[in-house]
C-alpha cells in the first residue's frame, strides 16, 4: 500500500516567506532544499513524488522535512560542512612544474615531492593528499617489488651479472630508454 500525499501545514505568511526564498536563491543546494518544502505544502504530492521531483533520494528528503520541522528555514539551510575549496596544488603553475619534474625524473620519493611543494611554494599537504596529485600527474610508485620465497638469489646475481654485457652487444642506441619484457618458460 502506498503512503498518501504528504501535506505540509504552514501558515501563509510562512509560505510567502518559502516562495521569495525560493525564487531569490541563487545556491542550486538552497533552491533544491526549499523546492522540496514547497512541494510538500501542496498536499499533491508524497515522499517519493516530491523526492524524484527534486532529484534526491527519499532518505535525503525526509532528512531535510526533518530538519525544516525542527529549527524552520534557518535550520533547512544550514551548511553543515563549507564548501569545498580548490587545493593550492592544483593551481596551473605548481601542476606545471610537478609534471616537468616528474618527466625529468627529479624526484624519487612522495617525501621528496611534498619537499619541493613546501619550500617552493609553500604548500604543506597530507601523504594520502600527495598520492592523490602524483596520480593525476601520472607520477608512477617506485618501490621494490617483493621477493618470492622460492627466488634463487644465485641465480639473479648471475642475470644481473650478464644483462649489461648482453645489452652491450644489442647494439641499442644510448640516448634511448630501454623496457625490458621478460619472457616465461613454462616446464613441463
Amino acid at each position: 500500500m502506498a503512503r498518501p500525499n504528504l501535506k505540509l501545514t504552514v501558515p501563509p505568511a510562512r509560505k510567502a516567506e518559502l516562495e521569495e526564498r525560493f525564487k531569490a536563491a541563487d545556491d542550486v543546494r538552497q533552491r533544491q532544499r526549499l523546492q522540496a518544502i514547497l512541494l510538500a505544502t501542496t498536499g499533491q504530492h508524497g515522499y517519493r513524488d516530491i523526492a524524484q521531483i527534486v532529484g534526491c533520494a527519499t532518505s535525503t528528503f525526509a532528512l531535510w522535512l526533518n530538519k525544516y520541522l525542527a529549527g524552520g528555514l534557518d535550520e533547512l539551510l544550514r551548511r553543515e560542512t563549507p564548501a569545498g575549496l580548490t587545493s593550492p596544488i592544483g593551481a596551473q603553475k605548481v601542476q606545471q612544474e610537478l609534471q616537468a619534474g616528474l618527466k625529468a625524473g627529479r624526484w624519487r620519493t612522495a617525501g621528496q615531492v611534498a619537499a619541493w611543494l613546501k619550500e617552493a611554494h609553500g604548500i604543506e599537504r597530507a601523504a594520502k593528499s600527495i598520492y592523490r596529485w602524483l596520480g593525476k600527474a601520472n607520477g608512477a610508485l617506485r618501490v621494490p617489488r617483493p621477493a618470492h620465497v622460492l627466488q634463487n638469489p644465485p641465480a639473479a646475481a648471475a642475470f644481473r651479472a650478464e644483462l649489461e654485457q648482453r645489452l652491450e652487444q644489442l647494439a641499442l642506441p644510448k640516448d634511448k630508454p630501454v623496457k625490458w619484457l621478460a619472457t616465461i618458460k613454462i616446464f613441463q
